[in-house]
């Protein structure tokens, strides 16, 4: 999986990640997004076996979304956020 470094817009956790290949990558993830009560989305990414630490970045927790739920995982999302996700290996969005 890949994402790409903070560049804040605004005080708090919103990010805007810039959509940009790095090599080896499985997964590219591009849009501007801020995910509220990380809390309850740790835990069900816990009980869905994806452990995320509680520092992580919003995009960190879509990446960890992603990886449990598939197209399934906007019902777990809540908060301010529009993305997309590149998978290169299958040509998919």
């Amino acid at each position: 999986m890949a994402w790409y470094p903070r560049m804040s817009r605004k005080p708090g956790n919103s990010s805007r990640v810039p959509c940009a290949p790095r090599t080896g990558s499985s997964v590219v993830l591009a849009g501007d997004i801020r995910i509220d009560d990380q809390a309850e989305l740790r835990r069900a990414l816990a009980a869905a076996g994806h452990s995320v630490g509680a520092d992580a970045a919003d995009e960190t927790l879509v990446l960890a979304a992603w990886r449990a739920w598939r197209e399934d995982m906007a019902r777990h999302l809540l908060g301010d956020f529009s993305f997309v996700l590149w998978e290169p290996a299958t040509r998919t969005f």
